[in-house]
């Protein structure tokens, strides 16, 4: 995987058209990944401090990108026992260099349909509600209870 140097810029519906670097050029792994998805990434600016003041608009392109994320995740790592190569793929780290806005997003996933997002919340988020030693469904109570508590799963 090829990762560019890129300038974060402040997420806002405003980024949507400016002209950014690419995060991610899929073009250059040997993943296979379908032409139609996105190859730009916004990074936000601000780490992942004070969640509780922070509320994201949720975009319908932010949305999409996500989805399809996802859905390329899931289809190519759904043969896959590692935990390691699942959270490595380059559609799992897109989803994680999309930051905080995702947060509501991957919340959802998780509570929907439980799977191996704890990686990423932990990368995006600096934090681990889970107790050490927890079983992989009390650390998925954990998340969904932080983040029932921060406002980002309703």
């Amino acid at each position: 995987m090829q990762t560019h140097t890129t300038t974060p810029v402040k997420f806002n519906e405003s980024c949507l058209s400016q002209t950014l670097q690419p995060v991610y050029d899929f073009s250059q792994t040997t993943a296979s990944v379908p032409h139609d998805i996105l190859k730009i990434v916004l990074v936000p600016i601000e780490p992942a401090t004070d969640l509780l003041d922070k509320t994201y608009e949720r975009s319908i392109e932010v949305e999409q990108m996500f989805h399809n994320y996802v859905e390329i995740w899931r289809r190519q790592t759904r043969h896959l026992s590692s935990v390691a190569k699942m959270v490595s793929h380059p559609a799992y780290q897109a989803i994680v260099e999309m930051g905080e806005p995702v947060l509501p997003l991957l919340f959802e996933e998780l509570r929907e349909r439980p799977d191996h997002w704890l990686v990423a919340l932990h990368r995006i988020t600096k934090e681990d509600p889970a107790k050490r030693n927890s079983n992989f469904n009390d650390a998925v109570n954990a998340w969904l209870e932080w983040g029932r508590k921060r406002g980002l799963l309703k």
